[in-house]
């Protein structure tokens, strides 16, 4: 009963986590934030060891979906195992939260759940304003970002497509490869960002980018990156619950760049213009570059 009751809290303070959107017909950019009452929560039981109960309560889920229409984006499920064991699944729509936002929640949840145990009083509100996002948002320059992204991409004539033409499949199934790096070889990377001023992320993308040309065999790349979205001075947008995420095109022209580092400095510079100027959407950056309802890039 208490944890069901700090996550009527949560909700209750995250507007986010009672949006549900509007009919395509109305508008795919509106969402209507229900009342405070909006809430999914069950409890179930289950009987097995903890990992075939896990695997049962993610595939009924899994299963189960979310309904667009009249439930929550958000639920919580609270399995009892027997034996004073419980599994607590959290279930998302990418609509409504991104991968920042999980770890936030789920330490927003166990903070208000070991208040309420101690008889504490919780705050209804959230630390973080919607409203002050969606400000701060009206307050940004739609024409000079149109400007920047036209010309940013302006030498791209055609939809980057990485590997062979001939695939066997348009829509392949997303796959996961981990590296891992030796300790010599990461205080390497690191020796090398701070002796010329370069971040790791710098360094990986244009790694990233050298392989996919060589791969490609093609000097000018488009690449999607991703980007929080949380770095404008917003109060508590780091620490904020919603979906704050974007991708955007980088583009690389490989000739006549000089030197490795000299190139990434620059790209280095483009990362952080892009920051700027990323308060519009992809699809929207894709239809000015003349690619309207098409993936500009494929990696």
């Amino acid at each position: 009963k208490v944890m069901e009751e700090a996550w009527k809290v949560l909700v209750k303070q995250n507007d986010i986590l009672r949006m549900v959107p509007t009919e395509p017909s109305i508008s795919s950019e509106i969402g209507i934030i229900c009342d405070p009452q909006f809430v999914d929560f069950r409890e179930i039981k289950l009987q097995g060891s903890i990992e075939d109960c896990l695997g049962t309560l993610k595939r009924q889920d899994l299963d189960e979906g979310f309904d667009e229409k009249g439930k929550p984006f958000v639920r919580l499920k609270i399995a009892d195992l027997g034996n004073n064991e419980f599994i607590i699944l959290i279930a998302k729509h990418h609509r409504v939260l991104d991968g920042w936002s999980l770890p936030v929640l789920v330490t927003k949840l166990k903070d208000i759940y070991e208040a309420l145990l101690k008889n504490e009083n919780v705050s209804g509100s959230s630390d973080f304003a919607w409203q002050n996002h969606l400000l701060w948002l009206s307050n940004q320059s739609r024409v000079s970002a149109e400007v920047y992204w036209k010309n940013h991409l302006a030498e791209v004539t055609e939809l980057c497509r990485i590997g062979s033409k001939n695939r066997v499949s348009e829509q392949p199934e997303t796959g996961k490869i981990y590296a891992h790096l030796d300790t010599q070889t990461i205080t390497q990377l690191e020796k090398f960002g701070k002796k010329n001023s370069l971040t790791q992320a710098t360094i990986l993308l244009g790694i990233y980018a050298l392989v996919l040309a060589k791969v490609s065999r093609r000097e000018d790349l488009v690449i999607g990156n991703v980007y929080s979205g949380r770095t404008h001075s917003v109060v508590g947008i780091d620490q904020a619950i919603g979906l704050f995420i974007n991708t955007l095109p980088v583009a690389f022209n490989l000739a006549n760049s000089g030197t490795f580092i000299k190139w990434l400095k620059h790209q280095q510079m483009v990362q952080s213009e892009h920051v700027e100027h990323a308060h519009i959407g992809l699809g929207s950056i894709q239809a000015l570059a003349g690619f309207s309802g098409q993936a500009i890039f494929d990696a």
